[in-house]
This record gives C-alpha cells, structure tokens and sequence, in this order.
C-alpha cells in the first residue's frame, strides 16, 4: 500500500520541477517602447499680480528684571520620555531635553572637540582607570544652591 503513495508523491513532486523548468526557460519578455506626441494648440495667458509682504523688526532692549524663578517652557517632542538621566536611558529624546536644561562636564566646541564645561581640570592615571576631576569654582544651581562633586557623580 505504501508504495503507490510513494510513486504519487514522485509523481507530483516530477511534475512541480517539470512546470519551473518551463516556466523558468520561457525566453525574454518583449520591451515595448511607447513615444506620445502631443501638440498645444492653444497659448494661455494669465497676469499676475505680486504683491510684497515686509515684516518690520524693530529692536527693542530687553527689559530689566529681578525676576529670576517662574515662567513655562513648552516643547514639542516626538516621543515620551521616562527620565531625564542621560545614563539611565537609550531614548534620544531624553537627550534633547537634557542637553537644554542640564549642563555636563564637558562639551564639545564647533570642531567637535571635547572642552571643559563645569571642569576646571582634570587628570587621569597611567593606567586610564582612575579620572580625578575638579569642578570650577562659582557653579550654582537654578535655586542658588552650590554645586559639589557629590551632585555630580
């Protein structure tokens, strides 16, 4: 019983090869280019009218305030952020806002050369596994309160 299954199955399977041989030794399809020609009998004419539009900027100085708290920053951003820890995120998009209202070490100047930004110097071992770096005196946070090492690591 097994072996006129067995013969049906070759049959089949002859068969299958059989139709992609031809289908595949079928010769080139034809190319068939199609030129159009169409002639304009008609001429259109429109005037138009251009008119200019001058926005006016006038400089204005900046007005004076003691005023250094307060205020609302809105952004348009393309994806949801969880954190706004650099180091604790793959998402770019924690980057942008970071890099606009955080300040780090360093900061690469316009020929994309690391410079320091809160560092005041720094050194590293001989063996490149121990960086000892110096914050610049002054820094202060948005509330006035001193930056230490400890707020930096």
């Amino acid at each position: 019983m097994a072996l006129p299954k067995l013969k049906w199955q070759i049959s089949i399977t002859a068969l299958s090869l059989f139709t992609l041989l031809v289908m595949a030794c079928g010769g080139e399809a034809e190319t068939i280019t199609v030129v159009e020609t169409v002639v304009v009998e008609k001429e259109v004419v429109k005037e138009v009218e251009v008119v200019k539009e001058v926005e006016v900027v006038k400089e204005v100085e900046a007005p004076q305030s003691d005023a250094r708290y307060g205020g609302e920053l809105k952004v348009a951003l393309g994806a949801a952020i969880s954190t706004l820890d650099v180091h604790r995120t793959t998402g770019t998009t924690a980057n942008e806002i970071a890099y606009a209202v955080q300040e780090f070490l360093f900061a690469y100047d316009e020929n994309m050369i690391a410079q320091p930004l809160l560092v005041d110097t720094w050194s590293v071992s001989s063996d490149g596994m121990k960086w000892d770096f110096t914050l610049r005196s002054g820094l202060k946070f948005h509330n006035g309160n001193a930056v230490t090492a400890e707020d930096a690591v």
